[in-house]
């Protein structure tokens, strides 16, 4: 008992001595229900039916891509092959970003040319002919017949530049290596020898997949200040079986050559501040996107059905079959038999049009 100053026990005021208290993830517990709760933000509450299972945990950009980004690109990749939904969204917007091909606009700024280097030459007129002769050689290097513009000969620049950005769009980023190929230049061949490589960015990994580490994330290599410097490439895809060697070999390529010029152009959305992986646009939607086809494809399925038409199989009527399986109103358990037997028909029985359950009437 709890006694005042004067030795007299407490007066019950009529408020509850005790309050329900709500076990933290901690394992400590905070009172709930007084007057001031504990949380001054209602996201910040785990007493909460809506907030109660939703702990998530703070990570690294480079954490929560790098550990389960195969699975996420594979996941998106077979939504876009699958979904006519994605494919379409996917194609929308390359259409109305790159289209067939992207035009050089050359516009130099002569104004910050003549200031910089002091050439009074560089004014209008020449402004206008170096537009003309620059956008001329673009479109002999970027169109040309040979396709020199590739490595592998097969794309022209704009349709490098649309394969890249469905990379971006669908695996996250988009990867080009830059090589110097003199050798291909010459009459009949390049006229100059720069060439440009897009690469699957499923090779830029760790060497043997190890795992990141202060100065390596995803296959990319970052210095003290955070500049990437160099990657790790596969020299085939990991999964061809037929290039199992070249599979398990990596090679390091430097961002940029001992003159400046760059070798690797890594293309990615950035959402946070120290992120060296990119994540694609359906990454966090694909939950909704993979049981929106599944019910599409359900529900066209069953109107296919309904309007084509209505089904019922009928089995033979037998009032005397009827009538026995009922015991003519003897009874609940006649009853019960009945019904048992219409479970059991129905079991034995599935009938299907096309993979659609088709009723089948009990006698």
């Amino acid at each position: 008992m709890i006694l005042d100053v004067n030795g007299q026990p407490f007066a019950d005021t009529g408020r509850p001595r005790a309050r329900a208290g709500v076990s933290g993830p901690d394992g400590t517990t905070t009172l709930m229900g007084g007057p001031s709760s504990a949380f001054p933000y209602d996201a910040s509450s785990w007493a909460t039916q809506e907030f109660g299972s939703w702990l998530p945990t703070i990570r690294s950009p480079d954490a929560e891509i790098n550990l389960f980004r195969d699975r996420m690109v594979a996941r998106s990749r077979d939504l876009v092959r699958n979904s006519g939904w994605a494919s379409g969204g996917i194609t929308r917007i390359l259409d109305n970003s790159v289209g067939t091909e992207l035009r050089l606009m050359a516009s130099p700024d002569y104004r910050a040319l003549a200031l910089k280097f002091g050439i009074k030459a560089f004014d209008a007129k020449w402004a206008a002919e170096f537009r003309s002769a620059a956008e001329a050689r673009w479109r002999g290097f970027s169109n040309s017949q040979g396709r020199w513009n590739d490595v592998s000969r097969q794309l022209t620049v704009g349709q490098q530049l649309r394969l890249a950005m469905r990379h971006k769009l669908v695996d996250g980023e988009a990867l080009v290596l830059a090589y110097w190929m003199p050798e291909r230049v010459g009459r009949g061949g390049a006229e100059y020898a720069t060439s440009f490589l897009l690469v699957d960015p499923d090779r830029l990994s760790n060497p043997f997949q190890m795992m990141d580490s202060a100065t390596r994330r995803g296959g990319v290599e970052i210095d003290a200040d955070g500049v990437p410097w160099a990657v790790h490439i596969r020299k085939a895809q990991q999964n061809d079986w037929y290039n199992a060697i070249e599979a398990n070999t990596w090679e390091m390529i430097e961002c940029e050559d001992e003159d400046g010029w760059r070798r690797v152009y890594h293309d990615f959305e950035h959402d946070r501040a120290g992120q060296h992986r990119g994540v694609g646009v359906f990454t966090s939607i694909l939950g909704h996107m993979k049981m929106l086809a599944r019910y599409y494809g359900v529900e066209l399925q069953a109107a296919t059905v309904a309007a084509t038409f209505g089904t019922y199989v009928t089995s033979p009527y037998d009032p005397a079959l009827v009538q026995d399986a009922l015991g003519a109103g003897e009874g609940d358990a006649e009853l019960g038999m009945y019904q048992k037997r219409r479970a059991e028909w129905a079991n034995d029985r599935p009938a299907l049009l096309d993979g659609v359950k088709v009723p089948t009437l009990f006698p």
